[in-house]
């Protein structure tokens, strides 16, 4: 089985246990669900953080590849000569970039990556290189987006729970509005927005570094 495979049939058992404890009273407050959701968000945000298979350094969104002097910011790559600074404020990373009045701000989940993340882009600017190392590297870029972490399946598992209740109501008001809510019918809502979920996930297009090659960048 693949390893999307198995994070698809973790989430699902997942999002089952905790529909069971949101019906006996776990979930039911909205702030609690609020917290939770928020925490999940940061934490899918903060990603990973360390060498990848190709020898870039990667914190959150961002990646750095010291060999050509460039950064990818989640949706952008740009060579260090077109920054001019970064700050950060709790999750919030600030990217300064010349020829642009607005800072670009980048959510990168909690203040330890953003203060990595700062420190990285400003030996950059100063020309300071690194070497990868380690011997665990982290997959590539399509593959990190790809391949759910545990914070991206509780974020989904909760969502369903969420969504999965409106739904329900929806379509047996529709189809039988003269019925309750069964049990088993809030159960396959569930599973059907988790599995939508993951099919976006593994579906939805990936936007990639492009790098310069070495050569070009040398010049």
């Amino acid at each position: 089985m693949s390893e999307a495979g198995r994070a698809t049939g973790a989430g699902l058992v997942m999002s089952a246990g905790i529909a069971n404890a949101a019906v006996g009273g776990a979930l039911a407050s909205g702030e609690a669900t609020g917290l939770i959701m928020a925490a999940t968000r940061r934490a899918v945000q903060a990603g990973q953080q360390g060498w990848d298979v190709d020898g870039n350094f990667v914190s959150s969104k961002f990646v750095f590849n010291f060999q050509t002097m460039e950064l990818f910011d989640g949706s952008e790559t740009h060579p260090i000569s077109a920054v001019t600074g970064a700050t950060f404020e709790d999750n919030i990373v600030k990217l300064y970039l010349k020829n642009r009045i607005q800072p670009k701000t980048i959510a990168v989940g909690n203040p330890q990556r953003g203060e990595t993340i700062c420190r990285v882009i400003g030996d950059m600017l100063d020309g300071e290189t690194y070497d990868a190392d380690g011997h665990h590297r982290l997959g590539t870029v399509i593959s990190r987006s790809r391949i759910p972490g545990f914070g991206t399946l509780i974020r989904y598992s909760i969502r369903s729970i969420l969504l999965a209740i409106p739904l329900t109501f929806f379509f047996k008001a529709s189809i039988d509005n003269y019925g309750s809510m069964a049990w088993y019918e809030y159960k396959t809502a569930i599973a059907i927005i988790f599995l939508l979920s993951m099919a976006w996930r593994l579906l939805r297009p990936v936007r990639v570094p492009q790098w310069r090659s070495p050569t070009v960048a040398s010049d």
